[in-house]
């Protein structure tokens, strides 16, 4: 590694000549791989995985998690880079003039773009599939010139913070943009006009040998008795990110306020450096008030997605009250419907275009909050065990097949293949 080639190479096993033909660059602000929570890091471990070409994954590690052993099916280049601010970042009105004039991205993040770009020619790469960062397309154009195709594949609505000349000159640059819902197409051309990027939507899927409601208990880790829940006490469950913009603390207020202490609450995730130093005092404060007034509730931080399923197979409710309007496709919602639960949620990104009302799940109306979020677990808790049980076996039979993440697979390995004009 040099000052001019920060990237620190870890081969895929059992490859000792690499001919890397696809790229994917992933934000600086995911440390990757990990093992835990972030969905777009899960996302591309699945595809970089299963598609039948020789990958890269051009990435940071800010954790510093051991590396030197890595068995991956595919390739990493790591940067090696501290994100450092540019001094005009450090002042407001710096920020908002780069923002306006120049891009929403840090200059950091500019500068590994570009150097991921460099390594792509020097590879022979032929298509650099670029995730959620939008800029990022508008910043590796040069690849364009040598024959390398790009290609967009956005999660959340970040097209939002970008001025209309900006995206423009971003779409100019890009092979194909492949969004996770249609609505956030919708909103995209709602903004910015009708997208010339040839596009498709590609949901995002799930390992249905990992999640798998039948999956005899013997091989779960941990069950409803072992955390202190009756077998058929009911319980609802939030998986995911403890993001303010999520919706968790208004859930926690709607679970205190619907006042049954007979439902368990059973809660999955973590918080982000962000979040925690903003919020942490007060989820934690929440969570003892809750447990001192002898409501059911346990928190589980930082499990391991081999785990996750063991955590659905105990709920009879998955709740997803996000209030943010940036949702591309939350992955707690294929997820469930892959595990048969009935979902409570937000009408949020491509969230209703997975889930059907009084078939597979319940709307929390708009505004969400805890009133509106109290409403709809009244409306799903007075459902009786037969309708529950017959939601569950239509998600089993109508939903879980289109989650498979084959298809998700699949759909990556034409794209591939009709870009660079090999069979995959």
């Amino acid at each position: 590694m040099t000052k001019e080639n920060p990237w620190v190479f870890y081969p895929a096993k059992d490859i000792k000549h690499p001919d890397y033909q696809v790229a994917f660059l992933m934000s600086p602000h995911i440390s990757y791989p990990t093992k835990i929570g972030n969905s777009i890091a899960t996302l591309v471990d699945t595809i970089a995985t299963k598609i039948n070409y020789q990958t890269i994954v051009f990435c940071t590690n800010n954790n510093h998690e051991a590396l030197d052993s890595w068995k991956g099916n595919y390739g990493l280049a790591v940067n090696q880079n501290k994100m450092k601010k540019h001094f005009l970042e450090r002042f407001w009105l710096g920020r908002g003039i780069l923002n306006n004039l120049v891009s929403p991205l840090p200059t950091a993040w500019r500068k590994y773009a570009r150097q991921c770009a460099d390594v792509c020619i020097m590879l022979g790469v032929k298509v650099l599939i670029i995730e959620d960062v939008a800029d990022f397309g508008w910043l590796v154009r040069k690849l364009r010139k040598h024959g390398i195709k790009v290609v967009l594949h956005q999660h959340a609505y970040t097209q939002r913070n970008y001025k209309k000349w900006l995206w423009k000159r971003i779409e100019r640059q890009l092979d194909r943009l492949i969004f996770v819902s249609q609505k956030t197409k919708q909103l995209t051309e709602e903004l910015h006009g009708k997208l010339k990027a040839s596009t498709e939507i590609v949901y995002n899927g799930v390992d249905l040998e990992l999640y798998d409601p039948k999956k005899s208990p013997s091989f779960r880790t941990i069950n409803k008795g072992e955390l202190g829940f009756d077998s058929h006490q009911t319980i609802i469950g939030y998986i995911g990110r403890l993001s303010a913009s999520k919706g968790i603390f208004e859930l926690i207020e709607a679970y205190r306020n619907l006042g049954r202490k007979d439902i368990g609450f059973i809660i999955v995730g973590g918080l982000d450096a962000k979040e925690r130093a903003r919020h942490s005092d007060d989820f934690h404060m929440s969570l003892k008030s809750l447990q001192g007034s002898g409501f059911p509730v346990k928190y589980f931080e930082n499990i391991e997605q081999n785990q996750i399923p063991d955590f659905y197979a105990m709920l009879d409710y998955v709740v997803i009250p996000s209030h943010n309007y940036y949702e591309g496709l939350p992955k707690v919602v294929t997820e469930a419907l892959a595990m048969g639960v009935p979902v409570i949620a937000s009408d949020r990104g491509g969230t209703w275009e997975l889930v059907e009302e009084s078939k597979t799940g319940w709307l929390i109306e708009n505004p969400v909050g805890v009133v509106t979020i109290m409403e709809a677990l009244e409306k799903a808790l007075k459902t009786s065990p037969s309708e529950l049980a017959k939601m569950q076996e239509y998600n089993l039979i109508h939903d879980r097949p289109k989650m498979d993440q084959k298809i998700m697979v699949e759909k990556f390995s034409d794209l591939i293949s009709e870009l660079i004009g090999e069979p995959h």
